[in-house]
């Protein structure tokens, strides 16, 4: 049995999610277009959400640029890059 690293792992996972989401986004699609359809397991619903959206491009200039209205905070982020191996000119994704 392999043990795939955590790293490996992370990126393997995000392509996943990356694949379920455009998938997601295919069905939404067709299911707005053809309209809702009922399956065996599911149904589906269309909800109109209204939602209020803060504008900060309507905001005097002042505003935007003064540091008094701006806070800073700190937060880890994980990126993750697929390595590649150089075969001597060739080169292979891992």
């Amino acid at each position: 049995m392999s043990r795939v690293s955590p790293a490996d792992a992370l990126g393997y996972i995000r392509e996943e999610i990356a694949a379920l989401k455009q998938r997601e986004a295919e069905l939404k699609s067709r299911l707005i277009a053809e309209g809702v359809e009922e399956g065996e397991a599911y149904s589906v619903e269309l909800c109109e959400v209204r939602r209020k959206v803060f504008r900060y491009d309507r905001l005097p200039r002042a505003f935007l640029c003064d540091p008094r209205y701006w806070d800073e905070r700190l937060s880890v982020e994980l990126r993750v890059v697929e390595r590649s191996v150089d075969l001597g000119g060739a080169r292979l994704s891992a």
